[in-house]
């Protein structure tokens, strides 16, 4: 019978490898990981913070287009929280919107205001709903972002835990009154598998897992001042 011509190469024509050359593939395996997976790793971080920065960039380039209509209208460029039985009243029906395609979204002192931010990003964020309002001026429905203190809703308090569910979540630190953090109603975006901010002392925790976000601090008044928006990154734990 004649001989098969690959029967001189390890693995043809024999019953099985032997066990040298089954430690010699492992090691070409290891070999192979030990290279690939940190490679892979670093890319998946390199995409996070590529991400985070271009959030970073369509809230400032859609805060010069808001700015500019709210202006241009005088839509609630000077801020007053109304209340109503000790809640804050967001409508939209007193002149504190501009409208964007089909939303409507909430302003402070003619910049978008931290629980609307989720909604001008062209992402895949938790807690991304709306609800219709009447406006009172025109009586007509509009489209409004929906709030909720749910976890990795606008509303929701930042206390730690893990992205979850959505390729990023949000949560808010409200630091009008203690003006310990930083003195502003602050909204943060948090990638996937990564930690919603948490405070301790009214800090943020030093800690790599709680370094992976964008913050944008709303416009204040802060020493009688008004001061715009913050548009900060953390990426030293992406």
């Amino acid at each position: 019978m004649r001989q098969h011509r690959f029967s001189g190469l390890p693995g043809f024509g024999r019953n099985g490898f032997t066990l040298v050359e089954l430690v010699a593939v492992i090691v070409i395996l290891g070999i192979l990981s030990a290279t690939a997976v940190p490679k892979f790793t670093a890319m998946q971080s390199d995409a996070r913070i590529a991400i985070l920065k271009n959030m970073q960039g369509n809230i400032r380039s859609a805060n010069t287009m808001v700015f500019a209509k709210a202006m241009m209208n005088s839509t609630n460029i000077n801020y007053s929280e109304k209340e109503a039985g000790g809640n804050w009243v967001e409508d939209c029906s007193t002149d504190n919107c501009v409208q964007i395609g089909d939303l409507w979204v909430y302003l402070k002192y003619a910049y978008i205001d931290r629980n609307s931010v989720a909604f001008i990003l062209d992402a895949d964020i938790s807690g991304v709903e709306t609800r219709q309002v009447k406006n009172t001026k025109t009586g007509k429905n509009i489209i409004v972002p929906k709030r909720d203190t749910k976890v990795g809703y606008a509303n929701n308090t930042c206390g730690g835990g893990v992205c979850e569910g959505h390729d990023f979540c949000q949560c808010r630190v409200d630091d009008r009154d203690k003006k310990k953090f930083n003195g502003r109603d602050n909204q943060f975006i948090v990638p996937r598998g990564k930690h919603y901010p948490k405070l301790s002392d009214n800090k943020p925790v030093d800690s790599p897992e709680y370094k992976c976000y964008f913050r944008y601090s709303s416009a204040e008044y802060i020493d009688d001042v008004q001061r715009p928006p913050i548009y900060y990154l953390e990426t030293s734990g992406c």
